[in-house]
């Protein structure tokens, strides 16, 4: 935990579940950093090197967001999980980001596009 900063101008990253390519040149003396993901699992903490983000629906009216280390919280979903590639769009490719169609009512309203990362769009939970 930190009590003050300096030169710090931007939260990417803060939280640690980003690429870990993204640390490269961060530190002295290291390629990469581990991140918070990779040490848990390293010290079998959790049980996969993964995390779950259930984000807040704007509808609900309440609640907030939830980071589950280690897997899918499976209270929050419904249905099977579909695992996909990382998008080659940049700047997406260097996130988490996803090719995604979004439909509406069985309307295509955007057609395939890289969608936002989980490590852009954490500032949402």
């Amino acid at each position: 935990m930190a009590t003050t900063s300096t030169g710090f101008d931007a939260v990417n990253g803060i939280l640690g579940i980003g690429p870990v390519r993204l640390t490269q040149g961060t530190v002295s003396n290291a390629q990469t950093v581990p991140t918070v993901t990779d040490n848990l699992f390293k010290a079998g903490k959790i049980a996969s090197n993964a995390i779950g983000i259930f984000y807040r629906p704007i509808t609900s009216g309440g609640g907030k967001g939830e980071l589950t280390w280690g897997g899918v919280d499976k209270t929050k979903i419904v249905g099977s999980i579909s695992y996909v590639p990382i998008t080659k769009t940049q700047p997406a490719s260097f996130y988490w980001g996803v090719n995604q169609t979004v439909t509406y009512n069985g309307k295509t309203i955007l057609k395939k596009s890289a969608g936002m990362s989980i490590s852009q769009a954490y500032g949402d939970l």
